[in-house]
């Protein structure tokens, strides 16, 4: 069962991918988060880079379709979303074989030059194609870049998804990846 703090912090990530500020994560959320970014890294539709982008987003979306309460094939409400999210940390099995995959997923969805580290630039792209407001993933990534070193490892990237999703500590710098929660 998600604690209220993880409730929270993941409602902020809901609301991240509601880019229309609807109440659902719907299709035209996740066509706008792939224009977005593909836009910004001058993708064309149709190419492979195109393409994985939209396959990772579409994940994320059928993946809470699939596990949420509703199955609904249109849309994710907010309880459907923390009820997938319930079920993927609800056990050490379902956080190995499924978060652990979206995670290194997302990471190389991030990892645009394929370079095995993000960089702030990377990590701001994403998260303004996210929905997050201008300023405050250059703000988050000063924690999030655990090592100080001015960019963020895959081992960096999981211990943050980890810490995002499980830590009660609420100065733990894996709680700021979507922004301020």
């Amino acid at each position: 069962m998600l604690t209220p703090f993880q409730q929270r912090k993941l409602t902020r990530y809901f609301n991240c991918l509601d880019l229309d500020a609807n109440g659902f994560f719907e299709q035209d959320d996740v066509d706008l988060i792939v224009e977005r970014l593909t836009t910004k890294r001058g993708l064309d539709k149709g190419s492979e880079e195109y393409a994985t982008i939209e396959t990772t987003i579409g994940m994320i979306w059928q993946n809470a379709r699939d596990l949420g309460i509703t199955k609904d094939p249109d849309k994710v409400t907010l309880a459907d979303w923390l009820a997938h999210e319930d079920v993927v940390l609800s056990s050490e099995e379902w956080r190995e074989d499924y978060m652990r995959k979206v995670t290194r997923a997302v990471f190389d969805l991030f990892d645009a030059d394929g370079s095995g580290d993000i960089s702030i630039e990377e990590y701001t792209d994403i998260m303004t194609s996210f929905g997050v407001a201008e300023g405050i993933p250059e703000w988050s990534f000063q924690y999030l870049d655990l090592n100080g070193d001015g960019e963020i490892s895959r081992d960096e990237f999981v211990t943050i998804v980890e810490q995002f999703h499980l830590s009660e500590d609420l100065d733990a710098p894996g709680n700021y990846l979507f922004g301020p929660y």
